[in-house]
């Protein structure tokens, strides 16, 4: 009689171990390379694999190796019914003074608030911080209708968005609304016949150099 009520009470306790809250933690977008002072954005998805539905938490910090550098934040997903999935999104600053190397994304799902409730599960992501070159480029005056041997005037304004300091080359092409673009070459001038010949995908002889003709 001893045996099978030890038995019975065993298994009591060992169902209602398993009837908890249980989740994945997937980090689903690419960090990739953030520059000292920019934004980097986190995007997180949630599974409920428990047995009761859920509002779970999401806290997340910067490591480097094993030391935790900075705590990004925290997030929470919608009511999540078992085998549910839902998303969560943390954005943060970098510190502007932020040095340069690789770090990690390192992120924990509870089922409660950070730190004061069970830790479920945990996923990592690992980016680097360091130069970014990156510009954007503007036409910044109105071209007008052009006839045969006009010049084209194309002012154009670059600016870098990235966080070093360099030169940036700009390049024109032209391209009618139905076709592809046609790169041109920056060392020689062309006349207006050349360019319908280029527009039309055609091969063209070459009449010599006409500085004032484009």
């Amino acid at each position: 009689m001893k045996t099978a009520l030890y038995a019975y009470t065993f298994l009591i306790l060992a169902a209602a171990a398993l009837a908890g809250p249980a989740a994945t933690l997937t980090i689903t977008n690419t960090i990739g390379a953030v520059a000292a002072g920019g934004t980097m954005t986190v995007v997180f998805s949630v599974q409920n694999t428990g047995t009761t539905t859920e509002i779970f938490q999401i806290g997340a910090q910067i490591q480097q190796g094993s030391m935790v550098v900075i705590q990004i934040g925290q997030a929470s997903t919608a009511s999540l019914v078992p085998n549910a999935a839902g998303t969560a999104t943390i954005t943060f600053t970098l510190p502007s003074d932020c040095s340069t190397g690789a770090y990690t994304a390192y992120s924990v799902v509870w089922d409660g608030p950070p730190g004061n409730s069970d830790w479920l599960n945990s996923a990592t992501q690992d980016f680097t911080v360091g130069t970014v070159v990156s510009a954007t480029a503007a036409i910044t005056n109105t071209i007008p209708t052009m006839g045969p041997a006009g010049t084209v005037p194309v002012q154009s304004s670059i600016t870098n968005t990235g966080n070093v300091t360099t030169t940036f080359d700009a390049a024109a092409e032209i391209e009618q609304p139905s076709g592809s673009p046609i790169q041109l070459n920056n060392s020689r001038a062309y006349r207006f016949h050349e360019l319908e010949e280029l527009l039309a995908g055609r091969e063209f002889e070459p009449l010599g150099p006409d500085p004032h003709a484009l």
